[in-house]
């Protein structure tokens, strides 16, 4: 049964939203990369991971969750 567009589900928005966000960041933080590496910057791994598991979306109970990682991951 296919819906009409504007029919989502709250949980498909929801899912469209933070897909949305996460593409954001990660445009976000590919261009401040690039700039950084243009003017002779680095950015460490450990500072990406902190970045990564500092996001909201992936916690529970304000703790990074592998599983909410990997749900992200493959949708």
């Amino acid at each position: 049964l296919l819906q009409q567009p504007g029919n989502e589900s709250l949980r498909e928005l929801d899912q469209k939203t933070v897909k949305k966000d996460i593409l954001q960041t990660m445009i976000e933080q590919n261009l401040l990369t690039q700039q950084a590496t243009q003017s002779g910057m680095r950015i460490s791994d450990q500072y990406i991971d902190n970045t990564i598991k500092s996001l909201p979306f992936l916690q529970v109970d304000k703790q990074f969750s592998p599983e909410a990682y990997h749900r992200v991951l493959q949708h």
